[in-house]
Formats: C-alpha cells, sequence, structure tokens
C-alpha cells in the first residue's frame, strides 16, 4: 500500500513538471506583432511592416556616375547655397493608378513602369525615382513644393515630356534636385521652366523644340551641371534665365539646331526685376549658336511680361568654355549695347575659353568696357563640335 501511496505522488510530481514547463515554453514565445499595409490594404503594390518597430527606409537606388554638386561647385568664386535634401520616412513602390494617394510629405516613391500622365506635386519632402519603363507627361510643381528630389534609376532612363515649375512668379518653390532625369518634348507644352531658389539640375538630358531650359523669374542659387542640354527648334533660345543671383552654368553640353537664337542666354532684369548677378559659366561646350550675356531683357508676352528698363548685371565669369559657331557675323558672346552702358556686365572676367568660327569675332566693336579681364582666349576656323558625353 505504501509503495502504491509513493507511485500516485511521483506521478502527479512528473504530471505537474509537464505542465509547468509547457506553460514556460509558451509563455516565452509572444505573438508575432501585427502587420499594416502602408499602400492600403488588399493592395498588389503595398509593402507590409511591422506596427511596433518599422525598418528604416531603404537607399535610393544608384543613378549611375558619380557627378555630384561638390563636383559641380569646384572652383567656383563665390559661395552658393545648395538644395536641402528631403527628410524620408518611408519608401513605396507606385503604379499609374496608385501615386496620387502617396504624394504624402517624407515619402519616397518608386515608380514602376507605367504611363503616368500629367504629374503635379506641391509636397514636402519627397524622392520620386524613375525606372525604365516610366513615362510622364507634363511634370508640375505648385507653390507649396520643398525640398523634393527627382532621380532617375539608373540615370536618363525613363522619360519626362516637359517640366513646368510655374510660369507665374513661383517664387516660393525651393529645394529641388532633378538628378539623371530625360526630357524629350512632344507637342505642346514645347519647353521647360526650372525656376525655385536652392534648385540643382544635374546628369540629364533635356531636351525641347523651344526653351530647353527657360530660368525667366529671379533664380537663386541655381546650379546646372552635366547636362545634355538642346533646343533643335529655331524659333527660340536653347537656354534663357532673367534676374538670376548665384547662377552656376557647368560641365554642360548646350547645344541649339540651327544657328538662330542662341545657345546661352543671361539676362538682367526688366519689367521691376532686380539685377543679375554672381555669374558663373564654366567648362562647357556650345555649340550650334553665339552666347548672349547683357543687363536688358525685358519679357515677352510669351514669357508673362510686356517691357521695361533694365535693371543690369553685375558679375559674370565666363572660363574655359569651347564654342562652335557656324552661324551668322553677329559676335560670338554678344555682351550688350554700348549705348547703353548698363547693358553691360559691371564686371567680366572672360579666361582660358576657346573659339571656333569663320564668320564672328568675340565682341563686337567697343562691347568690352575697360575693366573686364580677358585673358588667354583663341579664336580659330571653324570645325564642328566633337563628340560629348556625361562625367
Amino acid at each position: 500500500m505504501r509503495i502504491e501511496s509513493l507511485l500516485r505522488q511521483w506521478r502527479t510530481f512528473v504530471g505537474l513538471l509537464l505542465v509547468s514547463g509547457i506553460w514556460a515554453v509558451a509563455s516565452a514565445t509572444p505573438n508575432p506583432p501585427p502587420l499594416f499595409c502602408v499602400d492600403g490594404d488588399n493592395n498588389p503594390d503595398c509593402v507590409e511592416t511591422p506596427e511596433t518597430a518599422p525598418p528604416p527606409p531603404t537607399p535610393p537606388p544608384a543613378t549611375g556616375g558619380s557627378y555630384d554638386l561638390s563636383d559641380a561647385l569646384a572652383g567656383v568664386p563665390f559661395t552658393v547655397n545648395t538644395p536641402v535634401l528631403p527628410n524620408i520616412t518611408n519608401e513605396v513602390t507606385v503604379t499609374p493608378a496608385t501615386i496620387s494617394a502617396n504624394k504624402v510629405n517624407g515619402r519616397r516613391l518608386i515608380l514602376q513602369p507605367g504611363n503616368y500622365g500629367n504629374q503635379t506635386f506641391g509636397t514636402q519632402d519627397q524622392e520620386i525615382v524613375i525606372q525604365p519603363g516610366v513615362e510622364i507627361g507634363t511634370l508640375s510643381l505648385d507653390n507649396t513644393a520643398r525640398r523634393l528630389h527627382f532621380r532617375a534609376s539608373p540615370a536618363r532612363s525613363g522619360r519626362i515630356r516637359t517640366v513646368n515649375t510655374g510660369g507665374s512668379w513661383n517664387d516660393n518653390i525651393s529645394d529641388l534636385i532633378f538628378d539623371g532625369i530625360l526630357t524629350d518634348d512632344t507637342g505642346a507644352p514645347n519647353q521647360n521652366q526650372f525656376h525655385g531658389t536652392r534648385v540643382a539640375v544635374l546628369n540629364s538630358s533635356i531636351t525641347a523644340s523651344a526653351y530647353a531650359m527657360g530660368n525667366f523669374h529671379e533664380v537663386v542659387d541655381f546650379v546646372v551641371a552635366n547636362n545634355h542640354i538642346h533646343t533643335y527648334g529655331t524659333t527660340q533660345s536653347n537656354m534663357r534665365s532673367h534676374s538670376a543671383l548665384r547662377y552656376v552654368v557647368v560641365d554642360n553640353r548646350l547645344q541649339k539646331s540651327g544657328s538662330s537664337h542662341h545657345a546661352l542666354r543671361v539676362h538682367g532684369g526688366g519689367d521691376g526685376q532686380r539685377p543679375a548677378d554672381y555669374i558663373y559659366i564654366a567648362r562647357n561646350q556650345i555649340d550650334g549658336a553665339r552666347v548672349a550675356v547683357r543687363g536688358t531683357g525685358s519679357l515677352g508676352a510669351e514669357d508673362g511680361g510686356t517691357s521695361g528698363a533694365s535693371s543690369g548685371i553685375g558679375t559674370v565669369w565666363f572660363e574655359n568654355n569651347t564654342i562652335y559657331q557656324p552661324g551668322d557675323n553677329n559676335a560670338s558672346l554678344y555682351a550688350g549695347n554700348v549705348t547703353h552702358d548698363s547693358d553691360r556686365p559691371q564686371m567680366f572676367y572672360l579666361r582660358n575659353n576657346t573659339l571656333y568660327s569663320d564668320r564672328a569675332t568675340w565682341f563686337s566693336p567697343g562691347q568690352p568696357r575697360s575693366n573686364w579681364v580677358l585673358e588667354n582666349n583663341p579664336h580659330n576656323p571653324y570645325q564642328p563640335a566633337p563628340s560629348w558625353d556625361f562625367r
């Protein structure tokens, strides 16, 4: 009897051990955290993320090449305020059907192939990554746009028909980066307008039939570097600015098909605009037409203006550029009307440039001021422009 009692007590003890062990294992294994979908439930494009500990956004895809703002600003003789980068907190992959719902401050958008039509951004702190097969009509930005970064991965993949940052004095736009984008217009509008404060256009192919790049409305801290900027029409200039302040144009090919108008025009202000100042143009291949750097430049009706007196132009650096000018007999570098002294830059550094032209001199007679610095600017017989590639 005593033995049976001991056996019963032993079996009870072992059973309690087993139960307590199972409970301990179960209690040590918490339930997995719930998941939520940042792009809407039941959406194949959304990304599931643990609700309690979302992972940090992945780095943006590489754009190809290594040219950046530090390369662009090397040697610039004044301080340029560069764009503030967006503060990205999450990332979503989108399609044409889901992009509108994801124009959310702080969100990086990875665009899947597809036709996105016209798109407008007025958000803040967004990065938009364009992949092969992405088609965008007109990319527009409104007055609330801040800290936006548009990049293609790889560089110059996908296609944007035109870029328009607003033609009605859109002064509030700031901190924009366009890196490795490709524009090629078909139809109207047939031009690109890039405006704003602290803007950089890098590593891009910009093509249009009129004004491949227009900066008509007092851009500030504007950098255009390592781009192919090409206007194939004959009715307007290739690249034109008005009243720019701290304007850097370096390491580009500026190409105008047909010799009419200009490959590059830099103007002071008209219609009450401020003077242009701190203009740095260097290391560019400029071909197909001449260059103009002058104080006057009142806006025509097509640019939102009427007419007005010149507000002048301050200091200009034009260095280490090569011009291939096959066209008319006018000066290859038009620097203002000598009968109106305010039309000419107050200070001009023209150094180490090369001109290839059989028909045009560097300047018209009397254009240079006595205080300008003109050094080592040979003039050679015309030859076609060589091939050019991105750095």
